[in-house]
């Protein structure tokens, strides 16, 4: 693997990690606004956590790629199976 594909990885994980600790952040303060025993209506749906870049999620182990050729050629490197033969 070549060192900027290695780079490339840290920076997606990282965006990652920003954007689930601003939505963390957010949520604190949608929280910190009504007292206790109030509604509040929350979408936590964990597909509404991850991030708007490309990816596949492997139906036997449920680990996620954002690899192109893994997405491309529906394989999931944990398994070491394609999609279609799980």
């Amino acid at each position: 693997m070549s060192l900027l594909r290695i780079i490339a990885g840290f920076r997606r994980r990282r965006r990652a990690h920003e954007e689930g600790v601003r939505r963390l952040q957010e949520l604190q303060a949608a929280l910190s606004v009504y007292g206790p025993g109030e509604q509040l209506d929350l979408d936590l749906n964990p597909r509404a956590l991850t991030p708007a870049e490309p990816s596949i999620e492997c139906p036997r182990c449920h680990r996620v790629s954002y690899s192109p050729d893994d997405i491309r050629h529906r394989y999931c490197g944990a398994c070491h199976e394609f999609h279609e033969f799980l």
